[in-house]
């Protein structure tokens, strides 16, 4: 018989509230950079965008140019080397490939996929084009 772990009612409050937090904080992470796009006179396509291979945060439009748009919120410094993980950067790609063939089915349409850190402090670090489409 395998030992389970006692179960702590206090610990997952705590850890659900921390989580809800968060989320909170990234959603309002993406609309600060959607607005920030919508000045840059880009179109807001869709937002939480959901395809078989995972979700993206934003998708935009000016003219014939798609811009796909990962938002992550981080309470310190970002790490300027790797604002996401290899894993991360696959299934965001297949997400954008999908999305892309959807919103363009002739292939015509210049795209690039943006990464965009926005910190605690409110300071922003863009990654243009950072996941080759």
């Amino acid at each position: 018989m395998t030992k389970r772990a006692p179960h702590h009612p206090q610990k997952s409050a705590r850890n659900l509230a921390k989580r809800k937090k968060a989320e909170r904080a990234g959603r309002w992470a993406e609309l600060l950079i959607g607005c920030l796009y919508l000045i840059r006179l880009y179109r807001l396509i869709s937002w939480r965008h959901k395809t078989p291979y995972g979700e993206i945060d934003l998708i935009m439009r000016r003219g014939n140019h798609i811009r796909f748009i990962e938002v992550k919120y981080r309470t310190a410094a970002p790490n300027a080397d790797s604002p996401v993980s290899d894993k991360q950067m696959i299934r965001l790609r297949r997400a954008a490939l999908d999305a892309y063939h959807r919103l363009s089915p002739d292939g015509m349409a210049a795209c690039q996929f943006d990464i965009v850190l926005v910190t605690k402090g409110g300071k922003i670090t863009r990654f243009e084009n950072h996941i080759a489409l």
